[in-house]
């Protein structure tokens, strides 16, 4: 409940980030990452949501990495796997234009870089359906 917390623990996960370290062992955990770093951008506190959009910024960079790497299908396929529902429900959908912005930005950025289609086959459906109700709206 208190916003110190919250600022805390957004700019810890963005030094995480940041760090440099191998992060494939938490690779399938980033679309939590996501889900709460969206939470916290709508959060009351001015200063916890610029937190979260620092961070959300590191995590496209670093998401956007591990799922075009060329080196580890298995990795590209857990990260994928992870975000790429959380970007299109709770991104898309969301109420917040910087949390649509960085939705929109991340998937454009996945699809352009992608190594292979097959990852993001599955989720084309939704992503098509979405990104449409995110251009009308």
């Amino acid at each position: 409940p208190m916003w110190r917390v919250r600022e805390s623990c957004s700019n810890a996960l963005c030094d995480l980030i940041k760090g440099g370290r191998n992060l494939e062992s938490i690779s399938d955990k980033f679309g939590k990452f996501w889900s709460l770093l969206f939470k916290l951008a709508d959060d009351i506190k001015e200063s916890v949501r610029v937190s979260a959009e620092n961070t959300l910024k590191s995590l496209q960079r670093v998401t956007i990495a591990y799922s075009t790497s060329v080196s580890n299908i298995q990795i590209c396929q857990q990260t994928v796997n992870s975000v790429l529902p959380i970007l299109i429900t709770e991104g898309l959908q969301s109420n917040i234009n910087e949390v649509r912005n960085i939705s929109v930005l991340t998937i454009r950025d996945l699809i352009k870089q992608a190594t292979t289609t097959t990852l993001i086959k599955p989720y084309l459906i939704d992503m098509i359906v979405s990104l449409l109700e995110t251009l009308s709206g």
